[in-house]
């Protein structure tokens, strides 16, 4: 729901002089800012929080293939001192 514009419909209606019930357009302008900020604020957090899955999921390939590898090896030196008796 977006603030309304105009400061006068946003006041209380009273006759004193107070403007302690009164919204400004300077003060919807800054919400609008903040608001601005915090949507590129998340914006910035999902791209980070994708590009940290991305490399997770490549961390996760890199290590099941280092453990492949790993196995393939030792299972051939097994072969190799199994052969040589």
């Amino acid at each position: 729901m977006a603030p309304r514009n105009n400061p006068e419909e946003n006041c209380a209606s009273s006759s004193s002089n107070s403007d302690a019930g009164c919204i400004e357009e300077e003060d919807i302008a800054e919400i609008e800012a903040v608001n601005q900020s915090l949507d590129s604020l998340s914006n910035a957090l999902d791209m980070i929080e994708e590009r940290t899955d991305g490399i997770k999921a490549r961390l996760l390939e890199l290590l099941n293939s280092n453990k492949e590898i790993r196995e393939s090896i030792v299972a051939e030196k097994s072969q190799d001192t199994e052969a040589s008796k």
